[in-house]
């Protein structure tokens, strides 16, 4: 290869890094991902999908929680091996695809059961844990783990598991709203004898609605030492009064971003979009104001398709690149910071039925499922 071209290469790579480290633009799908528009989640500027939730079981299986009428919950990791089925590992590979303006895939959850986890069997290469979330990386291709811990706050196990995450090959990020003081130490704790562009916590999704509604993300990039991703409810017939409209989500973000300590913005959430039929395309025009656009610069080689033939337990870094496709993203670049938010798990009971009401969940069992899996 030409020396030119080789340089050529490397630019390419190292801008593509500085835009998507620098421009986060954000979103937490709530709908079943089979279901979503994904066309249009993936061609309206985002780069950042949040897939809620992901929740782990006792025996530290991994289920998705459609949280969508007419679809049903699926364990997708269990015994060391990916198990959710081929349609949905396809969609989410589709979803960093070439022509996705989308570059990098989470999963969100709760601190459930990983207290106990930790302590027994623990985090090493050859739990049932470690290797259920290695199998659902490479099968998925994922990119991190984000932390809606909304009543645990355990510093030391959540420590522990991020660490684990870390050696499979995941960055870790969370979603506050409250209890800045967990969040630090979790932050500091994670990122021990870690510099930028190697941190392993290196986003915070602030919640700035409902219980958050009050949170100024100047003010929380001080304490954490990292800067945020503030995150509004779209408009939404579950709580109007947080809702924002497309112009109105436009207005907060530049205000956040004059004041300082934000880097991008973010939403909650993708159903409330499509059941209130408003245009992803103009939520996504409004974090425009965050930052420049999208990179139009040609995107680094993805990972090949999933597909049932592959080996879906590997047990190092290097097994999972081979799996994958060999080649993984770069690291995030300097000034890599970020944020995230929802309050429905601090909801009282009647509020919880209330708001998954709206959403098609209508039956005691229904709520009970979801509430003692996602809480």
């Amino acid at each position: 290869m030409h020396l030119y071209s080789l340089i050529r290469i490397l630019l390419v790579e190292l801008v593509l890094g500085l835009v998507v480290g620098t421009n986060i633009r954000a979103i937490y799908l709530f709908k079943d991902v089979l279901k979503s528009n994904t066309t249009a989640l993936t061609t309206s500027g985002f780069n950042s999908l949040i897939i809620f939730g992901v929740g782990i079981l006792e025996d530290g299986s991994i289920m998705y929680y459609s949280n969508t009428p007419g679809s049903v919950d699926v364990k997708v990791a269990s015994g060391g091996a990916y198990i959710g089925g081929t349609a949905l590992a396809t969609k989410m590979q589709s979803l960093k695809a070439a022509g996705s303006s989308v570059t990098r895939l989470e999963i969100s959850m709760n601190s459930q059961h990983v207290k106990d986890l930790m302590a027994k069997p623990g985090p090493s290469a050859d739990t049932p844990l470690y290797k259920n979330f290695a199998a659902l990386k490479t099968a998925w291709g994922l990119d991190a783990v984000n932390n809606d811990d909304e009543s645990l706050y355990d510093v030391t196990s959540t420590v522990t598991f991020a660490k684990m995450l870390g050696k499979i090959g995941y960055r870790y990020t969370g979603a506050p709203y409250t209890n800045t003081g967990f969040w630090k130490s979790l932050i500091a704790q994670s990122n021990a004898g870690l510099a930028e562009p190697d941190l392993l916590f290196d986003r915070a999704y602030l919640q700035c609605y409902d219980g958050g509604a009050g949170n100024d993300p100047s003010a929380w990039a001080n304490n954490l030492g990292l800067k945020v991703v503030p995150l509004v409810w779209v408009t939404n017939d579950s709580k109007p009064s947080y809702g924002t409209t497309a112009a109105a989500a436009k207005t907060k973000f530049q205000g956040w971003k004059a004041k300082g300590g934000v880097v991008g913005g973010g939403y909650w959430n993708d159903y409330d979009i499509e059941k209130m039929g408003l245009s992803y395309k103009g939520y996504g025009d409004a974090l425009a104001s965050t930052a420049p656009p999208p990179s139009t610069l040609p995107r680094p080689p993805q990972p090949q398709s999933w597909h049932p033939s592959m080996s879906l337990t590997p047990t190092s870094s290097a097994t999972m690149a081979a799996v994958a496709g060999a080649w993984s993203p770069p690291p995030a670049p300097k000034q890599l910071k970020r944020s995230r938010a929802r309050t429905t798990d601090t909801l009282p009971e009647s509020s919880w039925a209330e708001t998954n009401r709206s959403h098609g969940v209508t039956t005691k069992p229904q709520m009970d499922s979801i509430e003692s899996a996602m809480q």
